[in-house]
């Protein structure tokens, strides 16, 4: 397994994981994140802006984790 192989289990890993870590938030839409290996940003798709900001306290520490 090649470095970049390795780089893309680790992402999965760490999708999985806070699939099933997080708790249910409403809006949320989905996950997505993006190839820039460099950043490991994520964009997360929600019904509205006060669902994303009421979904920052909980998912707070899982976010400090997988940075």
């Amino acid at each position: 397994m090649g470095p970049t192989d390795r780089l893309d289990a680790d992402l999965r890993n760490t999708i999985e994981r806070m699939v099933l870590e997080l708790p249910p938030m409403e809006g949320l839409r989905g996950v997505s994140y993006l190839p820039e290996r460099a950043t490991g940003k994520a964009i997360t798709l929600w019904a509205t802006e006060h669902d994303m900001l009421a979904s920052e306290a909980a998912s707070d520490p899982i976010r400090r984790e997988f940075a």
